[in-house]
């Protein structure tokens, strides 16, 4: 993990973790309610500037304060479900940037016409979470690490800039 400074809002910067391999961010107690938008963006050129082949998130990992086990929490962004893993002592929480999507609501869930389309057209996708196949014809979920088929909102994002 290293520091990447942010904006965040009333001008107070920011500083949160990053992991260059997985691609995750460490967030203390509000750090990502206090993003601004322009910090969000930033966040998302800092991922795609590491490209993509993302390291998996390991099954077992520690709080980088108190070294107790994060655990896995899920949550949801109005109608989008995400996932995170939290101090249970509650020093933050480690977000993957996938994840982080969800939860400021820049990806959703396929219509099922959208999903169909997919399957016909594409076939097969790996998961932006942990990389694993997923055979659209049979699976609309990752069998590793459970993530739905999602799509970034485009639209979203253009709001946002």
């Amino acid at each position: 993990m290293e520091p990447l400074t942010l904006h965040g809002v009333l001008g107070v910067d920011i500083v949160i973790d990053v992991c260059r391999g997985c691609r995750g961010f460490w967030f203390e107690p509000f750090e990502d309610l206090r993003l601004t938008p322009e910090a969000t963006i930033h966040l998302f050129q800092f991922v795609y500037e590491r490209g993509s082949g993302a390291a998996p998130f390991p099954t077992i990992s520690r709080c980088p304060v108190c070294q107790t086990r994060l655990l896995l929490t899920h949550d949801r962004q109005r109608n989008t479900p995400f996932v995170y893993w939290r101090c249970e002592q509650g020093h933050g929480r480690f977000t993957p940037f996938a994840e982080f999507l969800r939860e400021k609501d820049f990806i959703r869930a396929l219509t099922p016409q959208q999903l169909h389309e997919l399957c016909r057209t594409i076939g097969m996708i790996h998961c932006s979470g942990c990389g694993g196949s997923i055979d659209l014809a049979h699976d609309t979920v990752c069998g590793h690490c459970g993530a739905a088929v999602s799509l970034v909102d485009v639209k979203r994002l253009a709001d946002r800039e």
